[in-house]
């Protein structure tokens, strides 16, 4: 009733009515929750609705790249770097592999091989480890890439923009994408040191003074790895690091990675 209905939003929780289809108006459902979570539940309502000749999933320009192959680069500070009483400053990045699919059977798709795996292993050491471990300057500018229909979905924070902008050029390198300025996007604050100082204040822990936690920290990370995600592997597939070396198809073996049969 209208009593409780006012209780709910005191709560801030709401109930509406949601047509998938307006033209049908006898087809709805009720979605609860905060505003934000509605706006959610709305999205999600409407995101997959049908399937290109690609197997892209989308509606009115969403694409769906969950479950499809993850590529996953790994950059950490070197210990001699890292200052006192901090942590090592570490860097994920990540794309997906759109033109490729695990499972075999899914129509419309390119199958993902060893071959394939052992070709990105290549290009991610060329790239990132040719001659040396490339370097990313952390810093406190927003630098992202977001090309949703090849898989590049990306950010992270850069010492300046240009720090962003080559880092992409590799990773589209990599994913075998051109690289298109339009689908990069630089965010810098205008007061940097007011919203991320060099050194955190102070904050009280357990009634005592401790530095708090830094926020975009300054400092080099270099690549040390690189891991291929799928969703029906419970173990990521290594494609190359410092310590594993790079990945050989001849020697992978898919029951080290893959569920117990």
């Amino acid at each position: 009733d209208k009593k409780k209905l006012e209780d709910f939003h005191k709560l801030g929780y709401y109930v509406i009515k949601f047509w998938k289809n307006r033209s049908k108006e006898q087809e709805f459902s009720y979605l609860t929750g905060t505003l934000t979570e509605i706006r959610q539940h709305c999205i999600d309502a409407m995101r997959v609705i049908s399937t290109d000749s690609k197997g892209s999933v989308g509606f009115g320009g969403f694409v769906s790249n969950k479950g499809k192959p993850k590529v996953v680069l790994y950059f950490i500070e070197n210990m001699g770097d890292v200052e006192e009483g901090y942590q090592q400053i570490e860097a994920r990045l990540s794309f997906r592999l759109n033109n490729l699919i695990e499972k075999w059977d899914t129509p419309n798709m390119t199958n993902l091989t060893l071959t394939d795996i052992e070709q990105l292993a290549l290009r991610i050491k060329t790239e990132f480890n040719t001659p040396t471990p490339y370097k990313i300057r952390k810093g406190k500018i927003t630098v992202s890439y977001r090309d949703k229909t090849n898989g590049l979905e990306s950010y992270s924070y850069f010492y300046n923009k240009e720090d962003g902008i080559d880092f992409y050029k590799k990773m589209c390198n990599v994913a075998q994408i051109p690289f298109q300025a339009k689908f990069c996007k630089v965010t810098e604050t205008q007061d940097e040191m007011a919203a991320y100082p060099t050194v955190p204040p102070t904050v009280k822990v357990l009634g005592e003074d401790v530095r708090a936690e830094r926020i975009r920290p300054v400092g080099d990370v270099y690549f040390f790895n690189s891991l291929l995600f799928l969703s029906s592997l419970v173990k990521p597939i290594p494609l190359y690091s410092q310590v594993e070396g790079l990945f050989t198809a001849s020697l992978f073996d898919i029951n080290k990675y893959g569920r117990s049969m």
